[in-house]
């Protein structure tokens, strides 16, 4: 009798666990029908080849990141400092790697589909669970700013399209006709999920009150906005080579060498492609942004010339000799070249810098020399500025400050360098006469402290400088004069980044 009962209470407990098994399986399976559903539909509208998504839209293969300083096309000075061809260069903020000051890598974001199982990380990329580099294969994922690039975070979002759009939110999908349409964190299409990816029937978008330089509004690949408690993140997914044809445009001018153009093209899928692998804008759900923070997108229109550079180096990235890709920075014009002369004696770098008859390709660029003073209203309490420190290359890395009040300071790096002496608003003088007044920043900090005597009592300094930029990597003028003398562009690469493998 107990061995029935016992008997019985097996087969009992065998039908449970059976039964409990079943309905497990059925909702893995349903809940992985579901994921396929949504993911096969994203697939079919995109077209694009992306990674696989998440349940939150994001991309789940890997990541890209950081600006350049950037010489554009005109005369004319942008509001965040990006100066254009002729007599002004390149995006004079722009802190690519060294001191640059990010505006997309701080702070982690709230929970709008940020929470990924198993240490994966958010729409920049997946954590790979080893120290092993996972080479980029999905499309990168661009922060779209304000206008005048001042936030991160929209108010609203206006689109229009041409041919009519889809809206995927969580598991629901909405079909939308050709015009105008406007999200704001209110907006309805907000309420079943937190983020919204908008694809376009023939993939360009129409992005409207960016106010950027160029006059076409056009943004391919895919929209994804986020909504936030500070307002909606624009995120621009895209495939990286076109993605490169909206920076190289706006990186360079399209009427520079062919040769110099494809320098640029792999300068800036290198530095795209760095910046995907370490995820630096994770935060915002990015790997760049698209201003001077990273490199500046979609900022001037691109043409047959600049197609004809990203094409012609297509896939093409700079590795060092451990095959990690190298940090390609680059900037608008140098104070001469000459990678061979340590440059961190006052008296070496002072010499360097007067020495009229210097050879250097980009000797005849209005900013290879500039001069400034700062005359005694302009220093105010400051009594006195000593450099402490000058880098190999001549950049000043470390400035002293002495108040009359008693007190000191000590500024380091490049870019703290160039705010602060910029913040005292000296009028500039360039080697062809132009004068530019209220820089933000300094044009280098290739640059030399002469005391300014007047009856031989000190009344402040006379600035000499050279060169634009941050002054690490490639040389854009450099580039530029290198290919009209006739140097092909992997040349000009192993001239600024020396022992590197081009493939």
């Amino acid at each position: 009798m107990e061995r029935g009962a016992m008997k019985k209470n097996i087969i009992l407990s065998l039908c449970i666990a059976a039964v409990l098994l079943a309905c497990f399986a059925d909702g893995y399976f349903r809940k992985d029908r579901a994921w396929q559903t949504f993911s096969g539909a994203w697939q079919e509208d995109n077209g694009a080849g992306s990674g696989a998504q998440n349940d939150a839209g994001t991309a789940l293969e890997n990541g890209v990141q950081n600006g350049a300083e950037t010489a554009l096309g005109s005369s004319a000075q942008s509001g965040i400092g990006t100066v254009q061809e002729n007599s002004v260069p390149a995006s004079a903020g722009t802190v690519s790697g060294n001191s640059a000051q990010n505006g997309a890598g701080n702070g982690a974001q709230n929970g709008a589909g940020t929470a990924q199982e198993n240490s994966v990380q958010n729409g920049a990329g997946t954590a790979s669970g080893n120290s092993a580099r996972i080479r980029v294969t999905r499309d990168i994922r661009v922060l779209i700013k304000t206008a005048g690039f001042q936030s991160v975070y929209h108010d609203c979002v206006t689109v229009d399209t041409d041919s009519g759009f889809s809206i995927v939110g969580g598991s629901s999908r909405k079909s939308c006709p050709p015009g105008e349409a406007v999200f704001s964190v209110a907006s309805e299409e907000f309420q079943g999920s937190g983020i919204l990816r908008l694809i376009a029937q023939d993939g360009q978008f129409h992005v409207k009150n960016l106010n950027r330089e160029r006059q076409s509004d056009v943004y391919s690949g895919i929209l994804e906005l986020r909504r936030m408690d500070e307002g909606i993140l624009l995120i621009n997914e895209l495939p990286l080579e076109d993605y490169l044809t909206g920076v190289v445009s706006s990186e360079m001018p399209s009427s520079y060498p062919m040769e110099a153009l494809k320098a640029q093209a792999v300068c800036a899928r290198t530095y795209a492609r760095k910046r995907m692998e370490e995820q630096g804008a994770a935060a915002y759900f990015a790997d760049v942004d698209d201003s001077v923070s990273y490199q500046v997108y979609n900022n001037q229109e691109h043409t047959p010339q600049i197609d004809e550079a990203v094409g012609g180096t297509a896939g093409v990235v700079m590795t060092g000799n451990d095959g990690e890709l190298i940090d390609a920075l680059y900037y608008s014009t140098s104070c001469g070249l000459d990678t061979h002369t340590d440059l961190s004696g006052e008296a070496i770098f002072a010499a360097f810098l007067s020495e009229s008859s210097l050879r250097s390709y980009e000797a005849e660029e209005p900013w290879y020399r500039w001069q400034t003073d700062l005359t005694e209203n302009l220093l105010g309490n400051i009594q006195e500025l000593h450099v402490k420190e000058r880098l190999p290359s001549g950049i000043v890395n470390c400035l002293a400050v002495s108040y009359r009040d008693g007190t000191e300071e000590t500024l380091e790096g490049e870019y703290n360098v160039r705010a602060f002496l910029g913040g005292l608003h000296p009028t500039v003088i360039l080697q062809d006469g132009e004068t530019v007044r209220d820089m933000e920043l300094l044009p280098s900090a290739f640059f030399i402290l002469q005391p300014l005597q007047e009856d031989g009592v000190q009344k402040g300094y006379h600035i000499l400088g050279g060169g634009y930029g941050h002054g690490n990597g490639m040389s854009q003028n450099g580039a530029k004069h290198m290919a009209l003398e006739g140097m092909g562009y992997r040349e000009i690469l192993e001239t600024y980044y020396g022992d590197i493998q081009i493939s």
